[in-house]
């Protein structure tokens, strides 16, 4: 098995590692949520808004699989709450330990700096604009994060 690693994601290597990004989110969404569009049209609509200053602010954190980009994780940190935007994880890494030793990091590196995980409830008050959905702008549904009770 090759070693996971997790490494933050270096802009300066976007025409790089974008694409590949953009690889991995068709993949798993073409399945569950194909968008009716072709998908250049959803690739160039995904990569001008990662290239936007909203998709520029968000923080990736890029899961490789020895050399291979298997996945990644796009989040926020606003005060005390933890901002997750989404996990994506290539269909050859799923079912591994990939997501079993991402918990592991993250926990290591976040662990009692938050109080606890929140969720997204719709129809709240607006939360920063890096903690809500892509795609959620101008629908009318705000979300707003609420501390689970553990």
């Amino acid at each position: 098995m090759k070693p996971f690693t997790f490494v933050p994601y270096d802009p300066s290597q976007a025409e790089e590692v974008l694409p590949r990004m953009f690889d991995i989110l068709s993949g798993n969404m073409s399945a569950i949520a194909p968008t009716g569009r072709s998908n250049e049209e959803d690739r160039e609509t995904w990569l001008a808004y990662m290239a936007s200053e909203q998709g520029a602010a968000r923080r990736v954190l890029l899961l490789y699989a020895g050399e291979d980009l298997a996945g990644y994780f796009q989040y926020g940190v606003e005060g005390d709450a933890l901002c997750v935007d989404e996990i994506e994880i290539s269909p050859a890494y799923q079912r591994t330990l990939l997501f079993y030793r991402f918990c592991r990091f993250a926990a290591g590196r976040l662990g009692g700096r938050l109080p606890g995980p929140g969720v997204y409830q719709q129809e709240q008050p607006k939360l920063p604009d890096h903690c809500r959905k892509a795609g959620d702008e101008g629908r009318g549904r705000e979300q707003k994060r609420q501390q689970l009770a553990l």
